[in-house]
């Protein structure tokens, strides 16, 4: 369990990191990492959430990725 393991790290480690990830994920291991990075994050999950807050206090809904657009 991971969260967020890219903050504040520079570009060139977070590739490594998620290399890292990746490595360990083709393992066998299974991964639950919370991440702003959602272009990363994607590529190594087999599912994911995003959890938007729209409000003050936040009211927290959980959406898919595969229903949220690509901005690949």
């Amino acid at each position: 369990m991971l969260d967020e393991p890219s903050l504040g790290l520079a570009p060139v480690m977070v590739g490594e990191l998620f290399s890292a990830l990746a490595r360990i994920r083709h393992a066998g291991v299974s991964l639950l990492i919370v991440e702003q990075n959602v272009r990363k994050s994607r590529s190594l999950a087999d599912r994911g959430y995003v959890i938007e807050a729209r409000a003050m206090p936040p009211l927290l809904r959980m959406i898919p990725l595969s229903s949220t657009p690509s901005s690949e």
